[in-house]
């Protein structure tokens, strides 16, 4: 994979994810909970769904724990942990919610290292 440049985002992205969601509902505590995110946050994930880098909204610690309890019930933290992993710096959450996502990311995968027989054990 070569180095990857920060590109913005479709701005009408917003608009457009929260009218296809008024007939078709995400999950979650309220349906579509998500789509009531800030638009800065909104976009930062659709662009880490895309693996589209883009520079990490500047937000507090308290408001990315905020952030990320809820997309608990969407269960996309491997996958948020995957795509960020390869990101530039500037484009990723600060490094103790990367260093969280990454132990997500590891948790996720020990269930198949080892604990499939059709796996060969790494370690």
């Amino acid at each position: 994979m070569g180095l990857m440049t920060p590109a913005p985002l479709d701005p009408s992205l917003n608009a457009r994810l929260r009218e296809s969601h008024a007939e078709l509902p995400l999950a979650g505590g309220r349906p579509n909970t998500v789509l009531a995110l800030p638009d800065n946050r909104l976009l930062y994930l659709a662009a880490v769904l895309r693996d589209t880098p883009v520079p990490a909204p500047a937000l507090s610690l308290e408001v990315w724990r905020a952030f990320r309890y809820l997309l608990v019930p969407h269960g996309v933290y491997p996958l948020l942990a995957y795509r960020l992993r390869a990101w530039p710096e500037d484009c990723r959450p600060p490094a103790e919610v990367m260093a969280w996502l990454n132990r997500v990311f590891l948790s996720a995968a020990a269930p198949d290292i080892g604990g499939n027989p059709g796996l060969p054990r790494t370690f």
